[in-house]
């Protein structure tokens, strides 16, 4: 028996669940999905992180920790405010970039943003918990 008729057999036995195709655009992207992404976006923190006055590897450790208790927890977004910099000696952030750096590769990190003036502006960004 050749491989074909093996798969052909196995799909006989195990066939696909039918697309629905009110939920598929034009493009074969599922709109739930899409849908589900833009109300997690939209959606409120629903636990905050201040890294003020931390230095980098201590606000690493408590980001690390912070994402990890949060899972836990079972949120989906949650808020890291990292500071806008504006009291640093150069006028930047010193924190920003590294920990923002460190969210993107970190495994129960999905979507970041950054939210809107009134929970911290460019001084704080949203996370979508994995």
């Amino acid at each position: 028996m050749d491989i074909s008729n093996i798969l052909n057999d196995w799909l006989d036995h195990h066939p696909p669940a039918p697309k629905d195709e009110e939920t598929q655009d034009e493009g074969g992207v599922r709109r739930e999905a899409s849908v589900r992404r833009a109300e997690l976006r939209r959606r409120a923190p629903e636990a905050t992180i201040d890294l003020h006055g931390l230095t980098i590897v201590e606000a690493i450790a408590r980001t690390d920790r912070f994402l990890r208790d949060a899972k836990k927890a079972g949120f989906r977004k949650v808020l890291i405010i990292h500071g806008k910099g504006n009291h640093a000696q150069n006028g930047t952030s010193v924190l920003r970039e590294n920990v923002r750096e460190f969210v993107r590769n970190h495994p129960l990190a999905g979507e970041t943003g950054v939210p809107d003036s009134s929970r911290g502006g460019e001084g704080a960004f949203w996370v979508v918990i994995r």
